[in-house]
C-alpha cells in the first residue's frame, strides 16, 4: 500500500451522491490510475460491475473526504460490502473524485 501525504480530512462528502450515481448510470467512469484497472480485475469485476457498485452507494457507506497535499481534488471514500458486488468477504475501499467539469467520475481506488 502506498502512503500519501494527507493535507486535510472531512467527515462529509464532497460530491453529491445523486451526481455520482447519475455519472455511473451513464457509464461516465474512468480509472484514474493504471493500478485501479488491476485492482478491479483482481476482484473479478468489469466496468459494468463498478458502475453498478457506484450507482448503489448509500450515505451510510461514506467514510471520509480526503485532500492530498499534491492534488487539488477532494476524494470521497466509501466502504462498501464486497459480497453483493464481488462475492467476497469484507469491505471494498472505494475512492473517487469528479472531474472539474463534473462530467466524469475518476475512480482512484477499488480494493479490499
Amino acid at each position: 500500500m502506498v502512503a500519501y501525504d494527507v493535507k486535510e480530512r472531512r467527515n462529509y462528502a464532497r460530491y453529491a451522491l445523486e451526481g455520482v450515481k447519475a455519472l455511473a448510470s451513464q457509464r461516465h467512469v474512468a480509472y484514474r490510475f493504471p493500478n485501479v484497472q488491476q485492482q478491479v480485475a483482481n476482484l473479478g469485476l468489469g466496468l459494468e460491475d463498478v458502475c453498478h457498485l457506484l450507482e448503489h452507494l448509500t450515505p451510510d457507506q461514506f467514510k471520509e473526504s480526503v485532500l492530498y497535499a499534491d492534488s487539488p481534488q477532494w476524494h470521497d471514500v466509501y466502504l462498501v460490502p464486497a459480497g453483493p458486488v464481488a462475492g467476497l468477504d469484507g469491505e471494498l475501499y472505494v475512492k473517487f473524485h469528479l472531474s472539474p467539469s463534473r462530467t466524469w467520475l475518476n475512480l482512484c481506488s477499488c480494493h479490499l
